[in-house]
């Protein structure tokens, strides 16, 4: 009969060791509301509320970035404050517009439609930094000069004001920036630099800029996130739990969130195998924790105590065969410490037993006890 290992005793052992602890194409307006901009010279007067007003393009973005949600998520924004704004709605059209360049920061069809709004709601000030915003992102668009034009009158209808970001919004973009630079990227309780981003995003911030911002904010989750894979001073592995493990997996889901690089986000993915893996063991999955550590480790040869995980779950799972044959190729694999080496030949010494080989297992243990 197939001697078994005491679970909860080995969990015990391993938990010391591993868990101790470009500008959109125009497209044709609809026919309820013919394409008409403001009008063009800035000695004229602006069209009257009754008459027809343009309606924004909203065709596809052209410079899409990796993440299909993404896109998917712009061009839905972009869609409804296309048809806000040809329904007369510009506050409700505007907000559309501001959520789809927070979306995609680089696309500059947002801020001509941004701007455009504005100006029919007469913040002619912030009608022309978003003009600015677009000419910038496509300053060779087939619609440039017109859009100059219309800067131009939206300049002269503020009246030599310029546009001023508004304190509180200057101050929570300050805000963020010391913490990306000094802080931490997400708190357990949801703050750090990606709760000081989400304020930034409810405020109404829409300028290409956010690009860079949310490119800085992705990297530094992924950072944070490795470096609480640092091993214990006593070893090699994290000393991590469960809740620990679940801020590790919201860094990396925000993160994939966040960028639009692919090369980012396939590190996340393969970070992702990690997280699983732990929190399988944690919960005593242990087919899916073993399952999902050897996967992890395979994606991850530069996080050396992922191995450590499928021994744990094979040997709490009484596959004490496989386990033996895992933890060897790991120990021959991996610089461990003495101290950790000690208590992995200790286990070598159980799973030994367990499979009947008593001589074996005594002279492991003798040998582990001695060093």
């Amino acid at each position: 009969m197939k001697s078994c290992l005491n679970a909860g005793a080995l969990l015990t052992l391993v938990a010391g060791l591993l868990l101790s602890a470009g500008p959109a194409a125009a497209q044709p307006a609809p026919e309820d509301a013919p394409a008409r901009a403001p009008e063009t010279s800035a000695d004229e007067e602006a069209p009257a509320g009754g008459q027809e007003r343009d309606a924004p393009a909203g065709g596809p973005a052209t410079e899409a970035p990796e993440d299909g949600e993404r896109l998917s998520a712009y061009q839905a924004a972009l869609d409804r404050g296309t048809s806000r704004y040809n329904g007369g709605e510009y506050e409700a059209a505007r907000q559309a517009f501001v959520q789809a360049a927070q979306i995609v920061p680089g696309q500059a069809a947002s801020y001509r439609n941004l701007a455009r709004a504005n100006f029919w709601l007469e913040r002619y000030a912030e009608a022309t930094h978003h003009y600015d915003h677009y000419l910038r992102l496509a300053p060779e668009a087939g619609d440039a000069e017109q859009i100059r034009l219309e800067r131009r009158m939206a300049a002269t209808r503020a009246a030599g004001q310029g546009y001023v970001v508004p304190g509180a919004q200057r101050q929570a973009l300050e805000a963020l920036e010391r913490e990306l630079t000094r802080g931490q990227a997400l708190t357990p309780a949801g703050g750090g630099a990606y709760g000081l981003y989400q304020t930034v995003l409810r405020m109404g911030y829409a300028a290409p800029e956010l690009a860079q911002i949310q490119a800085r904010l992705a990297q530094r989750l992924v950072d944070e996130h490795d470096a609480g894979l640092l091993a214990a001073p006593s070893g090699l592995v994290p000393t991590l739990d469960q809740q620990d493990w679940a801020v590790q997996r919201e860094r990396l889901q925000l993160a994939a969130e966040l960028t639009p690089d692919p090369l980012t986000a396939e590190l996340v993915e393969r970070r992702l195998l990690v997280v699983e893996a732990a929190e399988a063991l944690l919960g005593s999955r242990l087919d899916r924790a073993a399952e999902r550590a050897q996967e992890a480790a395979e994606a991850n040869p530069d996080l050396r105590f992922v191995g450590w995980y499928q021994v744990a779950a094979l040997a709490a799972g009484g596959e004490h065969e496989r386990a033996l044959q895992a933890l060897d190729a790991f120990r021959a694999r991996a610089d461990w410490d003495a101290p950790t080496d000690r208590q992995a030949a200790v286990l070598r010494a159980q799973l030994l037993q367990a499979l009947g080989r008593s001589e074996e297992a005594a002279r492991a243990l003798e040998s582990a006890l001695r060093e």
